[in-house]
């Protein structure tokens, strides 16, 4: 049933520090935040945009390297300028949770950084991008690493689990933390992967779109394996699902956009958002620390969730 999938998981309390969660069949603790702040389209003004985010009050940020939409030095560059600049200066690196991603080298989104004409082996293509990772950060460990698919279309099994030998070995190594997959709709190639890792998935990154069916069949896997589930697109592709509900927001004080976020919180699910709105940043993060007023009852969002075509 629908209903007990909004309920199944407790989001943290602040997006102050990124919470852990031990769970019960012995996998790793499963880092969590409320929201999460996206690069894509950043461009040159990533830096910038990172810094204030950070500022704002995001502590998770979410790029990519090797992704022609993502400026993954940038973020790097950002989070520096957000230290120096905090005007506490008690702000450090461990209070940051900077996700990255692989991009195979013959995936759409990839973007070649170099002129050579002779394309590596997947696992060597791994070994560059999380080395490349490292210096565009500047960092010495990587909090989360996703295996990234271009939309729906998934790359070879055999290919896949070869990438994610190596990126064990680095969480093996600790420097790496936390390893994930985006894309991924399909539950015997999720499943295929986790039987067969050693280090196990634990963050899986979505669209939140009604082309997808908003995963609702893939919730229960996702949850018995104790996910993180992080979605994106879900204002720029629920614009419809927004508009619907702008007396709602109304009534409780907030912008529609602000509800959308705050609903999809309440299902224990963090939404990625990439505004370069200063304003924007100062909603979102107020939102994640209020959406659990905003839905209090089950039939509440019932009937949020219907009005934006999510069915049971």
């Amino acid at each position: 049933m629908l209903m007990f999938c909004y309920m199944a998981y407790k989001a943290p309390e602040s997006t102050s520090t990124l919470a852990t969660e031990s769970v019960s069949s012995g996998l790793l603790p499963t880092p969590r935040s409320a929201i999460a702040y996206g690069t894509k389209d950043g461009g040159e003004k990533t830096a910038y945009l990172v810094r204030d985010a950070i500022l704002n009050g995001f502590r998770h940020i979410v790029t990519s390297g090797n992704h022609q939409k993502h400026n993954e030095s940038g973020v790097g560059i950002g989070w520096k300028m957000a230290i120096e600049e905090h005007p506490q200066k008690s702000l450090k690196r461990s209070d940051l949770f900077l996700q990255t991603m692989f991009v195979p080298w013959d995936g759409t989104d990839f973007r070649r950084l170099d002129t050579t004409q002779v394309t590596p082996t997947i696992s060597q293509q791994v070994t560059q991008t999380v080395e490349q990772s490292l210096r565009n950060l500047q960092t010495t460990y990587i909090d989360a690493m996703l295996y990234h698919n271009f939309r729906a279309t998934l790359h070879p099994y055999e290919d896949m689990i070869q990438a994610w030998r190596v990126l064990e070995n680095y969480v093996q190594r600790g420097i790496i933390r936390y390893l994930g997959i985006s894309n991924i709709h399909d539950e015997t190639y999720f499943q295929r992967l986790y039987n067969d890792s050693i280090i196990k998935p634990s963050i899986v990154q979505n669209r939140f779109h009604s082309n997808r069916g908003f995963d609702v069949t893939l919730r229960p896997l996702f949850q018995r394996h104790h996910l993180v589930i992080q979605r994106f697109w879900v204002l720029n592709g629920n614009g419809d699902g927004v508009k619907r509900n702008l007396e709602v927001a109304r009534q409780k004080g907030v912008t529609p956009e602000q509800l959308m976020l705050a609903f999809v919180m309440t299902m224990g699910d963090t939404p990625l958002v990439g505004t370069h709105s200063l304003q924007h940043m100062m909603e979102d993060i107020q939102i994640s620390r209020q959406y659990r007023e905003l839905f209090t009852t089950d039939s509440e969002r019932a009937e949020y969730a219907k009005s934006i075509g999510i069915k049971s």
